[in-house]
């Protein structure tokens, strides 16, 4: 019984606690609002605020216009959102800390000049519909951190917080909302682009799905970074200053720009006049809104892009496609072919055919391949040269029967086609040299571009072959090495290599021929190609006409492959090092001439350079630089 008796009261005294609890927080809220300067909800409902400061003799006045407010004077323009936001904030939250009767300033001898609040102080003025609430803005106080303000009624000074009052941002240079286009760049759809003299170039940039083209005169792509980047620029153009000038001055009449912008749900025209002369902060020019009346200054360096958009924000990428997804290559020239195909693992074959049609089959160089197709999508136009060409300027450009027509296929069955036409000869520098004419067949554009992309689209199919000779098949094995001069009958060099890959050898051999035949028996796996020279081994090696050299040296190899009775004799045939980098050598098995890798050059070099020389006289003299031997793959 004492127990639910003595919860009892614990609760009672709860209740109570919490009463009056209420009631003392209900007293200081009824206390603050008691103090507001403002009524309350006056600021939330307040249609227009005005200033003016005595002090600078600055006199703005801002209305609200459904969510924005927009400065009336001194000229006419968005305010600041941010500033306006802070000043209500501020307004709303002012309160006086003491107060006086204005009655009784005469009692002490004292009037309201006294503390800045006489006829000519700073006012801060409300308005609500008919009704309008001045405050005079006064002196701060001589102690502390306060400031005089006169009651609405004139009845009463305040003495409220100085820092409230001066965050107020009372400034109207502080109140502008100096950017000019309020359309975020994601909202833009399109944009109606007039430039010229008396707007002569009238083009239009849409925004479809996640891509921008260009229309007008004809429908062309558009550069999405470019686009975007000037987007992105222009909103973040600002007014550097306002002006009020003459119309001869600022030239909007006819202005030189005019940019149409249209967003989501809204839209903004911006037109850009005469430059103004003798701009001290840069390249700027006179500009304003269609909305509004008020004339400003803008940088013209964020606008540049906006004057010619059919050559600042077009899609340079001649053929725009996503490397990953390229699945074939193809490169004709008259009855040549070089085919390129992607295969399920990842690599890539080679298929071409030559004059008698015949097709063949071989392993393509990754890193050719993957330098090709990179190249191929990244390349761009130099210059946009015509987006109608007559049928004489595409037999003077040389794409009436191109030099190469280069078709890709993409893995969605997706395809381009670029035809690769003459070199300009026209350049009159050397910076405008090396420059081709190219087309596409799914428009008539013609582009210049660098003739670079001839150097990733020969005509030979050694150029696109894998690096390698031959590779032995899983099983295979080498068996014996041998380097022989031609000619001699005694080998410079010789092993046998046991099951186990390793050298059978009597401790006699040098450092320098044990890492020759490493270097061999590592090769003969997969023997490797510094660069193809021409299918067509020749005795002697024939450079051009004139020029011819003797092989000299032979390297060999015996493969046992697996499951056959006896072993093969595989053998390739060198030249004299003809320079650091340069040491020819062919198959006539393989019907190849190409030149050996440093990887081999280096080993082999000391074993060859060293040899024994019967007759000194008959040793040739390389020349002083390495020969240069034309394929014979060239058309």
């Amino acid at each position: 019984m004492r127990l639910r008796l003595t919860l009892s009261l614990l609760l009672l005294n709860a209740a109570l606690f919490s009463y009056l609890l209420y009631l003392d927080q209900s007293g200081e809220v009824s206390a603050n609002d008691s103090r507001l300067v403002f009524p309350p909800g006056m600021v939330e409902q307040a249609e227009v605020i005005s200033v003016q400061n005595a002090a600078t003799t600055d006199t703005w006045s801002a209305e609200k216009t459904g969510e924005r407010w927009m400065l009336r004077e001194p000229v006419l323009w968005p305010a600041n959102p941010f500033a306006m936001k802070s000043l209500t904030a501020a307004l709303r939250s002012l309160r006086w800390e003491t107060r006086f009767a204005v009655d009784d300033l005469s009692d002490v001898g004292r009037e309201l000049e006294n503390y800045g609040l006489g006829a000519g102080a700073s006012t801060l003025s409300l308005r609500v519909g008919e009704e309008t609430i001045t405050l005079r803005l006064g002196a701060p106080t001589e102690i502390g951190s306060r400031l005089y303000v006169l009651s609405p009624d004139e009845k009463e000074v305040f003495v409220v917080q100085r820092q409230v009052l001066e965050g107020l941002e009372l400034s109207s240079d502080r109140l502008f909302d100096t950017q000019i286009i309020q359309i975020p760049p994601a909202e833009v759809r399109s944009i109606y682009i007039q430039s010229g003299n008396n707007g002569s170039s009238r083009i239009e940039l849409l925004r479809e799905n996640e891509s921008w083209v260009l229309r007008a005169p004809i429908r062309v792509g558009a550069s999405n970074g470019a686009v975007t980047t000037a987007l992105d620029d222009l909103y973040l153009t600002t007014a550097k200053e306002f002006a009020d000038v003459a119309p001869s001055i600022h030239g909007l009449d006819t202005p030189s720009l005019r940019l149409n912008i249209n967003g989501t749900q809204r839209q903004q025209t911006l037109l850009v006049g005469s430059p103004v002369e003798n701009a001290s902060n840069g390249a700027t020019a006179y500009a304003k809104l269609e909305a509004y009346p008020t004339i400003f200054v803008v940088d013209q360096s964020s606008l540049s892009p906006w004057t010619q958009p059919q050559e600042s924000l077009r899609e340079r990428r001649i053929t725009p496609f996503n490397p990953n997804n390229a699945s074939a290559i193809q490169i004709i020239s008259d009855n040549l072919s070089i085919n390129l195909q992607k295969l399920e693992s990842g690599r890539w074959q080679l298929i071409t055919s030559g004059d008698d049609s015949t097709l063949r089959t071989l392993t393509a160089d990754s890193g050719i391949v993957r330098d090709l197709i990179i190249r191929l999508s990244s390349i761009e136009a130099l210059q946009f040269i015509s987006d109608a060409p007559s049928e004489a300027d595409l037999d003077r450009f040389g794409l009436a029967s191109p030099q190469r027509t280069v078709r890709i296929r993409l893995e969605s069955d997706e395809s381009y086609e670029l035809l690769l036409g003459d070199l300009d000869l026209t350049a009159l520098s050397p910076e405008q040299s090396n420059r081709l004419f190219v087309s596409t067949a799914a428009n008539s554009t013609v582009y210049q571009t660098t003739a670079s992309i001839l150097a990733y689209t020969p005509l030979g199919s050694l150029h696109y072959r894998e690096r390698i000779t031959e590779a032995l098949p899983t099983g295979a094995k080498v068996t014996a090495l041998r380097l022989l001069e031609i000619g001699s009958s005694t080998p410079l060099l010789e092993t046998t290599l046991l099951d186990d890959g390793s050298m059978q050898s009597d401790g006699t051999l040098s450092e320098a021929e044990s890492k020759a035949l490493l270097a061999l028996s590592k090769a003969f796996r997969r023997f490797p190609v510094q660069r193809f020279i021409s299918e067509g081994f020749t005795d002697p090696l024939k450079l051009d006409a004139e020029t011819e050299l003797k092989w000299r040296f032979a390297i060999e190899a015996d493969i046992q492959l697996s499951g056959a009775a006896s072993a093969e004799t595989r053998r390739y045939v060198l030249t004299e090092r003809l320079g650091g980098r340069t040491q020819f050598a062919g198959s006539e098995a393989l019907d190849l001439v190409f030149v050996l890798p440093l990887e081999l050059i280096d080993p082999l070099h000391p074993i060859i350079f060293n040899r024994p020389r019967p007759d000194e006289e008959d040793i040739p003299q390389p020349p002083a630089t390495a020969p240069v031997l034309t394929p014979l793959e060239t058309p």
